[in-house]
Parts: C-alpha cells; sequence; structure tokens
C-alpha cells in the first residue's frame, strides 16, 4: 500500500510526464512544412527575447526541434519526427506566454539586448558566449525576472549589452579586414609592407572608433569601414606580391607593381589612394615614374578597354565567395548577392546586410557604371503572384538603399519573382540559391 509521500512523489512524476509530453496541432504533415513552421516559431522567439525571458521552455522547445531535425537526417519515423515537432511548437507556445509575464525586467535593457541579437551576435561564438553569460547572469541577477534590479545593477546590465552590441557591429563590418590583418602581420608585414600595414591598422582603428561611437548608425561609421576594406585589401595585395612573384622586392616596388595590375581605371580610387602612398617616396617616384605616368595616362583615357576578366577578378576581391558571385553578362557585370538576409516574407534590408550594400555601391562608383538595375528573385515556394510583389519589394529596397549611399549612376529595380531560377526548385540547396538579388552593372565597356 503507498504511503502519502509515496503518492505524492508518484502524482509529481506523473505532473512532469505530462508536461513534457504536451504536444500542440502542426499546420501541416508533412515533416519538412512542419520543420518550418516550427523554425519560424524559433526565429520569432529569438526576436522577441523570449529565449531570455523564458529560458526553460524556450531550451525545451529548442531541444525537441533538434531532434526532429536530426531525425529527418537521420531518414527516421516520419511519426517520431512529426511527435517532436508538435512538442516543439508546445513548448515555443508555452514560452511566449511566460515571457508575457516577465515585466521585472527594464525596456532599457531589453532594447539594448535586441540589439545585439540584430547585429549578428550569435553569428560569431565568442560573441555568442559572452551573451548566454551576460543573459545567465541577468537572470540570476532578476530572480528570473520575478525581483526589480537596483539602480546600479540596471546601469550595469545596460552597459554590458551595449559594450557587446559595439563589438557585434564591429564583427559583423570588420572581422574579413581584421584577419587579413593577422595574417599579414604572421607572414611579416610590419618588416616588408610597413607602410602599407600601417595604413591598414589605422584604418581598422577608426572605423572601430566609428562604430563604438554610434553603433546604431551606419550612415555615420560605413564611410570609415570603406575606407578600412581598400586599405586591408591593398595590404593583401601587396603582400601576395612580396610573397610571390615580388619576393624579395621593396614595398614601393611591390606597390607599383599592385598599381599596374590594377589598371588604375578599374578602382580608381584605390589607385588613387596607392599614387597618394607613392607620392610620399621621392626615391621612388624619380625610379618609376615616366613608367608609371605613362601607364596612369593611358589607363586613365581609355579606361573603358580594361579586360573584363582582369575587371571581374578584381569586383570579386571585394566580396567572399558566401556574399558573392560575379559573373559577365554582355558588356555588364552581374552581382549575385547571396546574403542579404531578408526575413521570410519582408522586404526590410536587414542592418547586417548594409555593409555588403555599401561595398557594392563602392565597387560601382569604383566601376563608374552609368546604370544599374536591381533585380529580386524568389524561389517557386508560394503563389506566384505574391512571389512577384515580394520580389519587387525586395529590389526596391535594395534600389532605395543604394541610393541613400553616395552613389553616382542611376539605379532601377525590378521583381522576377520565380522566372529565372538559377537552380532546381525541387532542393532546399536550390531554393536557397533561387532567392537571390542580382544587380545588373552596366560599365560603358
Amino acid at each position: 500500500m503507498l504511503n502519502f509521500r509515496n503518492a505524492l512523489i508518484i502524482g509529481t512524476f506523473m505532473l512532469v510526464g505530462c508536461s513534457t509530453a504536451r504536444k500542440a496541432d502542426l499546420t501541416s504533415s508533412n515533416p519538412s512544412e512542419a520543420v518550418e513552421e516550427v523554425l519560424n516559431m524559433s526565429d520569432n522567439a529569438r526576436v522577441n527575447q523570449v529565449d531570455l525571458l523564458a529560458y526553460g521552455e524556450y531550451k525545451n522547445g529548442m531541444e525537441s526541434l533538434e531532434s526532429a531535425k536530426k531525425g529527418m537526417r537521420d531518414n527516421s519515423n516520419r511519426k517520431d519526427i512529426l511527435e517532436d515537432l508538435a512538442q516543439s511548437k508546445a513548448y515555443f507556445q508555452e514560452a511566449d506566454k511566460v515571457a508575457v509575464t516577465k515585466t521585472a525586467v527594464p525596456a532599457r535593457i531589453l532594447a539594448a539586448r535586441k540589439a545585439t541579437l540584430v547585429n549578428g551576435v550569435r553569428e560569431n561564438s565568442n560573441l555568442a558566449v559572452e551573451l548566454n553569460e551576460l543573459d545567465e547572469s541577468l537572470r540570476d541577477r532578476s530572480k528570473k525576472f520575478t525581483k526589480d534590479l537596483t539602480a546600479e545593477r540596471l546601469s550595469m546590465f545596460e552597459k554590458d549589452y551595449l559594450k557587446l552590441e559595439v563589438s557585434a557591429v564591429q564583427n559583423a563590418n570588420l572581422v574579413v579586414f581584421r584577419d587579413i590583418l593577422v595574417k599579414a602581420a604572421d607572414d611579416g608585414a610590419r618588416k616588408i609592407a610597413p607602410q602599407t600595414y600601417r595604413n591598414a591598422y589605422n584604418d581598422l582603428k577608426a572605423s572601430e572608433n566609428m562604430i563604438q561611437q554610434s553603433p546604431r548608425n551606419p550612415e555615420n561609421y560605413i564611410p570609415s569601414v570603406i575606407t578600412a576594406d581598400k586599405s586591408a585589401k591593398l595590404l593583401s595585395d601587396v603582400m601576395d606580391k612580396l610573397k610571390g612573384v615580388a619576393k624579395g622586392a621593396s614595398e614601393d616596388a611591390a606597390l607599383v607593381m599592385v598599381d599596374q595590375d590594377r589598371k588604375v581605371g578599374i578602382l580608381s580610387d584605390r589607385a588613387s589612394q596607392l599614387r597618394g602612398t607613392l607620392s610620399r617616396t621621392e626615391y621612388t617616384l624619380n625610379r618609376v615614374s615616366d613608367d608609371l605616368e605613362d601607364k596612369i595616362s593611358e589607363a586613365q583615357s581609355s579606361a573603358t578597354k580594361v579586360d573584363f576578366q582582369t575587371e571581374m577578378d578584381h569586383v570579386q576581391k571585394n566580396f567572399t565567395k558566401e556574399e558573392a558571385g560575379v559573373y559577365q553578362q554582355g558588356n555588364d557585370i552581374i552581382l549575385r548577392l547571396k546574403k542579404i538576409d531578408f526575413k521570410s516574407g519582408s522586404a526590410m534590408v536587414p542592418s547586417r546586410s548594409m555593409n555588403l550594400l555599401a561595398r557594392v555601391n563602392a565597387v560601382i562608383n569604383n566601376l563608374r557604371a552609368s546604370k544599374v538595375v536591381v533585380e529580386g528573385h524568389t524561389d517557386s515556394t508560394g503563389k506566384s503572384g505574391n512571389n512577384n510583389i515580394l520580389s519587387m519589394k525586395r529590389s526596391q529596397a535594395v534600389a532605395k538603399y543604394l541610393e541613400s549611399l553616395d552613389s553616382t549612376y542611376e539605379i532601377t529595380s525590378s521583381g522576377l519573382g520565380e522566372s529565372q531560377p538559377i537552380a532546381n526548385n525541387e532542393t532546399a540547396k536550390g531554393r536557397a540559391m533561387n532567392r537571390r538579388v542580382d544587380i545588373i552593372v552596366s560599365t560603358g565597356n
């Protein structure tokens, strides 16, 4: 016969079991569509900071979701996958309800934390760890948001989240340039290309400072990011020469070779910066002045005769392969953007994509383009009419953002929906490739 204590334990166990076994109705019995539904819920939970305010329920939801995703990868039983997803959905629904009750967390802290998320804090493993540790400390100090923070604690947490926001914005905009400087330093740049390295380092630090001053105002810091981009790419090109065909040569000689390779007219502002560096070295000017001036004069008078393949190679160096591809279409250049991370159904340009578009604008200006067409494309998911509208809105949003920068070209936009796929819409990878923004640049060549 059970005593009262044992009955209570068993009853508690049964309640817990019932809690963890709760399931919500899915809108589709197709595992792929159901996963998409629950993934959207998890994304919305993070946007609304439910992962902070209802951490336990959110964590359970993510665990069930990951179990379902693993089941799909392993071709597990369809019923088991759907059960995991139904359970995950129930947890996320419960998390939403719990989050609403957490009123003891100041809006100032939520705003500062949200800014870190918008700027991709979770995309950097070190910053993601910092965020998780800060969240855990906040939950602990506020007794899971049931206890008000002291003014001192409130100020401390707000300061810490703002500091993390700055780091996230700096990482999103400058990580590629930081990597270039680290590699250059490892390759001996301080010794063999000291001036070029110093310029790149100073421009990087200046950009870091600009971001620190106004992390939520891209229009203030983007110009400094573009300057850091140019300096870092110049350093990379110079080091490529000094570690390759110009091994053992002087920094000045490598600068001249890079200048000749760029043919000046391809990226004119970078060539101008390079010539500024050269002008400070009288010996170099005396040694190569005739040859260099001839090349500059020739390039400036016949910029439209630049070899197309070389031109595209130079353009591609401005982007990683994950960010954009560069292709030829007759006399035009296509910049196929892969990293405009529009939210599902949204046409608002994400802040994390603004740096990429700023570099696109700089490249177009450097190419002395006369006309630019922004094309929006979607996959075949959803209704064709809706896809046409969405692709048009997205192309217009990108065009409008480019126009807000210091652009010197005529720009138009068009939405082509699903009509021009470049990959198989039957696969997830193919659909991802078809969701793109193409920028067609008319260089006048």
